[in-house]
């Protein structure tokens, strides 16, 4: 449930469409760049599958309790956590997308496996590695790379490492400059 501003009939008219009703449903999720913005959200859409069965009990569920449809869904939550139907849907927060790389959230540093998925999350690669795809028993996911020697990220959320230029070097992993030849 989504709540608005109070509705502004000559406001809505002119265009400015920021009020409704008080309360108003919203039905649908539509965005052309929904995989960019927002890929959790994506992955949930994509994994959401409810057979008519579930929906059925649901509304037999509201029609002999009088709840409204938000403690019926609640309930039906609750008592199919076992079922693993709905645990489904819930994005793997492993799942990392080019830009990103699994960090612990226990060690605090950018790891290269899912061999422990208790603390892992998403983060944006930072300067001086790239966001580089693994793939392992789980699928594909990103993990954030230390550019090797000879190259340079100043960028966070990078694809890929720049070599140095000519007149540059550097010997060393993980920087985010290369350094001028000595003359």
């Amino acid at each position: 449930e989504v709540t608005f501003p109070p509705y502004d009939k000559q406001a809505y008219d002119i265009g400015d469409k920021r009020t409704a009703a008080t309360t108003s449903s919203i039905d649908i999720a539509v965005s052309k760049d929904l995989q960019i913005l927002a890929p959790n959200v994506q992955n949930f859409l994509q994994n959401w599958e409810l057979p008519m069965g579930e929906v059925e009990k649901m509304m037999l569920d509201q029609i002999h309790t009088g709840e409204d449809a938000y403690q019926v869904a609640c309930r039906w939550l609750q008592d199919n956590k076992s079922q693993e139907l709905w645990t489904e849907w819930l994005p793997d927060t492993s799942k990392c997308f080019a830009q990103f790389g699994l960090w612990n959230t226990n060690t605090q540093e950018f790891v290269a496996d899912r061999q422990d998925k208790n603390f892992l999350e998403c983060r944006a690669c930072e300067s001086g590695r790239f966001s580089e795809k693994f793939k392992d028993n789980d699928g594909e996911t990103y993990i954030c790379t230390l550019c090797p020697a000879g190259t340079s990220q100043p960028s966070g959320a990078a694809l890929q490492c720049e070599p140095c230029m000519f007149g540059e070097f550097q010997d060393k992993t993980g920087q985010t400059s290369c350094k001028r030849c000595p003359i």
